[in-house]
């Protein structure tokens, strides 16, 4: 596997963890989405400094470009337990 292959899987990786347990724990479908887009991002960026010992040169553009995959894999993630607790609201309600 490449190291650029290597590097999507990892990101995808912790973004899907930080997904499952920032949906988990925030009830709110936005902040848990940017919450964990946001982790996603910072952790993928320490541990690519702890693999290359530096940070790289172009670290802000990994970190925007990571942000918008960690924010659409960790709304992926989300959307079962955003139905889940809507179905759980509207028979709440009824």
């Amino acid at each position: 596997m490449s190291e650029g292959a290597t590097g999507l899987s990892v990101l995808l990786s912790i973004s899907v963890l930080s997904g499952l347990v920032f949906h988990w724990r925030i009830a709110r479908f936005k902040t848990a989405s940017f919450g964990a887009a946001f982790f996603s991002t910072v952790a993928f960026q320490i541990s690519a400094y702890f693999r290359a010992g530096h940070f790289e040169p172009f670290t802000i553009v990994a970190f925007v470009v990571g942000s918008v995959v960690a924010l659409c894999v960790a709304a992926l993630v989300g959307l079962p337990f955003a139905l889940s607790r809507r179905k759980e609201k509207a028979s709440d309600a009824a």
